[in-house]
């Protein structure tokens, strides 16, 4: 059988769609890719996704997006949005977190938060003793 790996699509609640797709859109400059007018929102910042569900009743969300593209994204991305919506982004730039990577978050007029992150490094630490290898010279 063949496995499937499907990334998981971020989702922020709305009791007004529309108010969020002209915050998401109009304001911080993501695309709207599909609409159920009323219901829901697909949107994309690069091969990002955000879903927008509107139902009544339903409380704010926190929920992560994880950027991919060249090291340092995050910074380009935070300056960006600041210079959008200040008010919006919560930190003064991307905050190193202790388990390695940068953030910084959104909020939304309908009180959802987006988290932005980025891996501090692109490389795995090798395990201890990876070094001791018989191929690999040893110091005297």
């Amino acid at each position: 059988m063949a496995r499937v790996h499907a990334a998981a699509v971020p989702l922020v609640h709305a009791s007004d769609l529309r108010a969020l797709l002209d915050f998401y859109c109009g304001t911080l400059g993501l695309r709207l890719e599909q609409e159920i007018p009323g219901a829901l929102a697909v949107l994309s910042l690069g091969r990002a996704r955000l879903q927008i569900w509107q139902r009544e009743g339903l409380k704010p969300r926190h929920c992560h997006i994880a950027l991919t593209a060249a090291r340092g994204g995050i910074f380009r991305l935070h300056a960006c949005l600041a210079t959008r919506a200040r008010c919006a982004v919560e930190e003064q730039g991307p905050v190193l977190r202790s388990w390695g990577i940068w953030e910084f978050t959104v909020r939304d007029p309908q009180g959802n938060r987006v988290f932005f992150s980025e891996p501090a490094c692109d490389f795995a630490l090798e395990p201890r003793g990876a070094s001791d290898r018989k191929d690999q010279p040893r110091p005297h």
